[in-house]
């Protein structure tokens, strides 16, 4: 499919799920599009995207701490069938709150999705509906299980990584 096809599909399933487009320029002659929906209609963007447009590359999942609640984006990369190296960068953002941070996983969709979960679920203590992870990944067994990377939770965090062994050194970060 070309570009001007997948930004087209792109705009429709945004609109089809009641989302939008928050951004639209070129960068380095490369679109790049930002979007945004609800969060709970994420999965079935994803879904119609795969169905409509193909499988998208899923370059990793952002979170970042608003506050009051937890924006997360999603970068994609469609690539056109036509001309390999002709790119569309688009980003899909959503938001949920930071008292209930809870979001359906799409690892079975896009099976890449895991890691970047368990990395957002970690770090901010976002709950992936349907996430297989067994044991941590980014954060030290030192650390209780439960505690978070957030910002408001950075107290609680320092008590611990005092203890931590440093991961070159094998001895303590203090």
């Amino acid at each position: 499919m070309q570009i001007e096809n997948i930004i087209a599909e792109i705009k429709n399933i945004l609109e089809m799920l009641g989302g939008s487009i928050t951004e639209e320029r070129t960068v380095s002659m490369r679109p790049e599009i930002w979007g945004k929906i609800d969060a709970s209609r994420l999965r079935d963007f994803f879904l119609l995207v795969c169905e409509r447009i193909g499988t998208p590359h899923l370059t990793t999942i952002i979170g970042e701490d608003l506050g009051d609640r937890i924006h997360i984006m999603y970068p994609l990369d469609f690539y056109d069938e036509s001309q390999g190296d002709k790119c569309l960068y688009f980003i899909l953002s959503v938001e949920i709150p930071k008292e209930e941070p809870r979001l359906k996983s799409i690892s079975d969709i896009l099976r890449v999705a895991w890691i970047y979960e368990v990395e957002v679920s970690e770090i901010l203590g976002v709950q992936f509906e349907g996430l297989k992870k067994e044991g941590r990944y980014y954060i030290p067994d030192t650390i209780p299980e439960g505690i978070i990377m957030r910002k408001d939770k950075q107290d609680i965090v320092e008590k611990y990584l005092n203890k931590a062994p440093h991961p070159l050194e094998g001895g303590r970060n203090d």
